[in-house]
């Protein structure tokens, strides 16, 4: 399929040798610290009942990214479901979240702009990211884990203020952010150089995409849909750790599942996520009271059943986008 040839050109072979090196260790070092016996009797309590529960949330999830979407691109919402059912799958595949190239692809097919998939991409993620550590800070004080001593999480709070700000900034005042980074370039001395002229032109274009949250109606809704797809994401979170029967308090799930969505974030996310996830899981629950052996089993379970939700989901989207037809 060309989409798998014109994503897979963008990762260079070192690249690519990094992020396997990456996951071969961080999955050896994980393996080494538990049993077989240890995921296996664990995978034994699982309810398919919970699993099918997970499944249906992490679904409705997908529902209200494609709606979030839609008010962005003016293409069928049917098709627009199945465009994030195979991002998403590549996505959670591919390495360095080159995945989120597809996303602009599947678009270009249908007819829209590179730059308007991008910035329709660009300002739900920073949504994205807003939502996430609007509830992270809601699961660190709910989890009593602020104490009047010096704490870490008070320090990553405050830096996730600060960016929370920073992006409400580009959201909220468009122009007078464009000319704060104008003014800190001439303060510089480096308005005339081609860097500079290519970062604000850029600037400019994403933050032209930003008119429509001019519109009240259409940022509440953007808002709103933004809160139902983590809810849903979270929910399904929720309904794995009832099926495996672990005993871990609400907030503290919360506050867990959250670290790890930062972790998964960043550019050295490996292959399938393999590693990064392990490790992230088995270090944030561990914190938060699991035992080990616990903590790396729960982890490595909970990857393989997201990995079972993308697949079949991205699956569904590959059929439906080449294949399907689409009336409404």
């Amino acid at each position: 399929m060309k989409i798998f040839d014109s994503l897979s050109k963008r990762i260079n072979l070192k690249k690519q040798a990094v992020v396997l090196i990456i996951t071969v260790l961080a999955l050896y070092f994980i393996l080494r610290q538990i049993s077989f016996s240890d995921v296996v009797g664990l995978a034994e309590k699982m309810s398919v009942f919970w699993l099918f529960v997970g499944f249906f949330f992490y679904s409705l999830g997908y529902i209200f990214r494609a709606l979030r979407f839609s008010l962005f691109v003016e293409i069928k919402r049917k098709k627009l479901f199945s465009v994030v059912c195979i991002h998403n799958l590549l996505n959670n595949l591919l390495p360095f979240r080159v995945g989120e190239l597809s996303y602009m692809y599947l678009l270009k097919k249908q007819g829209v702009a590179y730059a308007q998939g991008f910035g329709s991409l660009l300002i739900t993620r920073i949504f994205d990211f807003i939502v996430i550590s609007v509830i992270f800070i809601v699961s660190v004080v709910s989890s009593g884990f602020m104490s009047s001593a010096i704490n870490p999480l008070e320090i990553v709070i405050s830096l996730l203020a600060f960016i929370i700000l920073l992006l409400a900034a580009m959201v909220f005042f468009r122009q007078r952010f464009s000319n704060f980074v104008s003014a800190i370039f001439r303060l510089l001395h480096l308005e005339k150089r081609d860097c500079a002229k290519g970062i604000l032109a850029k600037i400019h274009e994403i933050l032209l995409i930003f008119e429509k949250l001019k519109n009240k109606k259409h940022l509440l809704s953007i808002i709103a849909y933004s809160f139902f797809v983590w809810f849903s994401i979270y929910a399904s979170y929720l309904a794995l750790f009832r099926g495996f029967f672990i005993d871990v308090p609400f907030w503290r799930v919360i506050l867990g599942v959250s670290f790890v969505f930062y972790v998964v974030m960043l550019p050295l996310y490996g292959v399938g996520g393999f590693g990064t996830i392990e490790l992230s899981w088995a270090f944030s629950f561990f914190y938060l009271g699991l035992s080990k052996e616990l903590a790396i089993a729960s982890g490595l379970l909970f990857h393989l059943a997201f990995i079972l939700y993308f697949t079949l989901l991205g699956v569904y989207g590959i059929f439906s986008f080449y294949f399907g037809k689409h009336e409404g």
